[in-house]
């Protein structure tokens, strides 16, 4: 059964599954648990009166967290830009040697947390979060 037949099916249940009394609200759970395959403490609370069954869709989901801040970000994209713009995978290699380099020569001041940082940065978070740099670099 696809997402879309699921909703349909919840759209038209729903309003029966209200107004039916304590048999036929079993009877149609029942029903509707086997055609679904949903566990049944969930089909109770998709057809209660309050539950909106797609709510992410219509509000969207609450975006992730940043681990890495701006004080990771801007020591990235000076090394990013000192070293002529690779992509995140020639970057992530050297990354935290150049940064260790940088902060020898008093060139750049990073904290132990922002060092810690550096060493697990991957090379897809780097592509992903020097995307809007690469934008502005190219026009």
């Amino acid at each position: 059964m696809t997402h879309m037949t699921k909703q349909e099916l919840i759209k038209t249940i729903k309003p029966r599954y209200l107004k039916a009394d304590k048999k036929g609200k079993s009877k149609i759970l029942d029903e509707f648990c086997s055609n679904t395959g949903f566990n049944r403490k969930y089909t109770i609370a998709i057809l209660q009166a309050n539950y909106e069954y797609n709510k992410a869709t219509k509000y969207g989901r609450k975006p992730r967290k940043k681990v890495y801040k701006s004080d990771v970000m801007l020591s990235i994209i000076k090394i990013w830009e000192l070293l002529e713009y690779p992509c995140g995978v020639r970057l992530e290699s050297v990354l935290l040697s150049t940064a260790m380099a940088l902060k020898g020569h008093n060139e750049l001041s990073i904290s132990a947390k922002v060092e810690q940082q550096l060493k697990t940065i991957s090379a897809k978070t780097l592509d992903r979060r020097l995307g809007k740099e690469r934008e502005i670099w190219n026009q």
